[in-house]
């Protein structure tokens, strides 16, 4: 019986240093959460300093006019820090990746309740709308896509666009100035600067700027079927194939890969510069590295990847 005893004894102390053991080790592991590490030596040293800060939680760490800025939490609330310096109410919660320099302040987009909004240096933007996007910076001015009574619009500065339609969308900045998606009935327009320039469409599947050019994928039924072309400010290109996958800019001219038959082309400046090959893969086809175009060719006959 004493021998059980002391066994019985010994299994308490054991679990008992063995849960003391695991909460310390989480009180060290908490603490570590949120470090921040700056590399400030050459990268082949690989040598980082720790940054102590006070914080449980850190995200979205972004560049602001060369110096650091991100969200943390202390566990009870967001906020936005910068140059050490807390920004934003710890009710907020905020978006992750939001962080915006736009005309000198920092601007993200925050929420309370069920309510999101934008925050612009010290002024609040936005809380009359049921929901915002992240904010954007369009010519100097703070621009976001916001929702209210289910219709989507596109404010810049203290402006609405797109009431006139019913609904406004997919907002980019090209160049400084607005580019956007309008829904009029089933079709979609794509707006520059305030103006129509193509359209209509059945379906926008991107819109987006590549070097200084509103680039867009859209869908149109033509004769019964579905083809997917490319908008290149205003102009379309890859009618002659079924689908067109995606655009970049080589050297300013333009190349893209497109379709027929389910057959791969590469296109660049007009002319078709690699065989037909079969390319299982829908995105990442082409990619521009320099000033050179790179892409990967299926051979048909042994399946084998080729980089070109």
């Amino acid at each position: 019986p004493q021998s059980s005893a002391i066994q019985s004894n010994r299994k308490f102390w054991f679990h008992y240093a063995v849960i003391v053991l695991a909460i310390i080790t989480l009180f060290s592991y908490t603490k570590d959460i949120g470090k921040i590490y700056n590399l400030n030596v050459p990268a082949s040293q690989a040598k980082f300093v720790q940054e102590p800060v006070p914080y449980l939680w850190i995200n979205s760490l972004t560049n602001i006019r060369g110096k650091l800025a991100y969200i943390a939490s202390e566990g009870d609330g967001y906020f936005v820090v910068y140059e050490g310096k807390q920004i934003g109410k710890a009710d907020e919660r905020i978006t992750e990746n939001s962080l915006r320099d736009i005309g000198g302040k920092i601007a993200y987009r925050a929420a309370t309740g069920r309510k999101s909004f934008i925050v612009h240096g010290e002024e609040e933007f936005g809380k009359h709308y049921d929901t915002v996007s992240a904010p954007m910076d369009i010519g100097g001015d703070l621009a976001y896509e916001a929702e209210r009574a289910r219709k989507l619009v596109i404010v810049i500065g203290d402006k609405e666009y797109g009431n006139e339609f019913d609904s406004a969308s997919l907002l980019a900045s090209i160049q400084g100035k607005p580019a956007y998606v309008v829904r009029k009935d089933k079709d979609l327009f794509v707006m520059l600067d305030h103006k129509q320039i193509a359209g209509p469409y059945k379906d926008i599947r991107s819109l987006e700027e590549k070097d200084g050019h509103l680039v867009v994928i859209a869908e149109r039924e033509v004769e019964f079927s579905t083809k997917r072309i490319l908008n290149v400010d205003g102009v379309e290109y890859g009618a002659e194939y079924d689908v067109v996958w995606e655009g970049a800019f080589v050297d300013n001219q333009l190349a893209f890969a497109a379709s027929n038959n389910k057959e791969f082309v590469i296109v660049y400046n007009g002319t078709e510069i690699t065989s037909v090959y079969a390319n299982p893969q829908r995105e990442n086809i082409i990619r521009v590295v320099g000033k050179e175009l790179a892409y990967v060719r299926i051979d048909p006959n042994d399946r084998k990847h080729q980089l070109y």
